[in-house]
């Protein structure tokens, strides 16, 4: 089976060293004079990750595996303490039981400046204990807050204040958004969302890969400023046309071999590896990219059902062995993580591409390649799956310009169960 897909359009998404994508500058580039940029009501809702005062991360994706989350967007800290926040929040508190009672999780976002957003938190929190099910984060530099469109850019202000409840299948089923000090969502009002049995029911499966990769295209879409779109949708054209499809290794040939270093330095030859399993290899850009995050958190929540199928899980990045150790525990890959530094193997594999000049410019406002890559050459690989059986050939195939696409996860099995079937070893074994 071969599933290398049709050439793309784009956008080459920035993100933060820390995996949350670094959309403050994004998000705060349309007025608020525009149409409304948050997800609404019926959207699917873009994962985030955002970390707790005692340096704990939550993750959208997880919280909404055990039932409803009610996301609230604060004001933060805006030359005083915003009294109608805390109004909301002791009300939101006082009716703990009942949201316990509705399965849902409450998430209270703090934005402000980095450099004094922990101080001005606890300080907002501290005469208030949250109960159980309740979860207080901060959101500096309002990255957070800018990508899902609530910056407020006023002087003086941080975010407009707003409430969302989100289902355990990811999607918004209830916004509140004030573009003033007050006009919040009582706790009445989302209990009443909470009590349609629809919201509270948990889906037979976890929300599909595809789900959030979407998603956070579309937000991406609402954000970001016309011109900055164009930009990079340009530049994924030039990539599609540059030729390098046309040299990617396809369904029935030879894998190259290849020796790299894991996270931690030790070694790995691809052709040693297959004496034991069929290989899923994967590419990835690098930590920043919040593509590359969904598509291995995806993978690691497969991993079982690969290693099930008798295959291994290799995934491989340009980016320095730190690095690639800093991504492998962000997401808590329990899959061997390999540097390739200048992107060697990606080229015999035919998937390192020249990122055009304009890209490479704006790129630098957000992310140091070279100083993550140990490489000022200014390459990428493309977003590109395999899966390698024990003679060394090509038996599924991913490989596409726009890296907003990734293999689904369900192919890549699919290609193990086949493989299985088949008996496929290695001749002597």
């Amino acid at each position: 089976m071969e599933s290398i897909a049709k050439r793309g359009m784009g956008a080459l998404l920035l993100t933060l060293l820390a995996g949350a994508p670094a959309w403050a500058a994004d998000g705060a580039g349309k007025s608020s004079a525009e149409a409304d940029r948050a997800p609404a009501v019926g959207d699917a809702a873009p994962d985030f990750a955002l970390t707790t005062l005692d340096g704990a991360t939550i993750r959208l994706s997880e919280l909404i595996r055990q039932g409803p989350v009610v996301l609230v967007e604060l004001r933060g800290w805006v030359g005083y303490q915003c009294p109608v926040c805390s109004r909301q929040v002791g009300d939101l508190v006082a009716h703990a039981a009942e949201f316990r009672k509705a399965g849902a999780r409450v998430v209270l976002v703090y934005p402000g400046p980095k450099e004094q957003v922990g101080d001005r938190a606890r300080e907002f929190m501290r005469a208030t204990e949250l109960p159980d099910g309740f979860t207080f984060v901060t959101d500096p530099d309002m990255a957070f807050t800018g990508f899902w469109g609530l910056r407020w850019a006023a002087d003086g202000e941080n975010a407009y204040p707003a409430t969302f409840v989100i289902d355990p299948a990811g999607k918004v089923r209830y916004a509140e958004i004030s573009h003033s000090h007050g006009g919040r969502a009582s706790a009445e009002d989302v209990l009443r969302v909470l009590a349609d049995p629809a919201v509270q029911s948990l889906p037979k499966q976890p929300v599909a890969q595809r789900q959030w990769l979407d998603a956070l295209k579309a937000q991406f879409m609402r954000v970001a400023p016309a011109e900055r779109v164009a930009l990079y949708e340009r530049g994924i054209q030039d990539v599609a046309h540059s030729g390098v499809m046309e040299k990617a290794k396809r369904v029935g040939e030879p894998a190259p071999d290849f020796d790299l270093p894991d996270a931690r330095g030790r070694h790995v030859r691809l052709s040693d590896a297959l004496r034991d399993h069929p290989i899923v290899l994967t590419w990835y850009r690098g930590g920043w990219c919040p593509y590359c995050n969904i598509q291995l958190r995806a993978l690691q929540e497969r991993l079982d059902e690969i290693h099930a199928l008798g295959g291994e899980l290799f995934a491989i990045t340009p980016e320095l062995p730190d690095e690639a150790l800093s991504t492998a525990e962000k997401n808590a890959l329990q899959f061997v993580v390999l540097s390739d530094l200048g992107n060697k193997v990606a080229d015999a594999y035919g998937l390192r591409y020249e990122l055009p000049a304009d890209i490479v410019a704006a790129l630098k406002a957000h992310v140091d390649l070279a100083a993550r890559n140990g490489d000022a050459t200014a390459t990428l690989p493309l977003a590109a799956t395999y899966v390698i059986d024990q003679h060394g050939v090509i038996r599924y195939a991913f490989v596409d310009p726009d890296y907003r696409k990734r293999a689904d996860p369900e192919e890549v099995l699919d290609a193990l169960r086949t493989l299985k079937k088949e008996n496929v070893r290695p001749q002597g074994m």
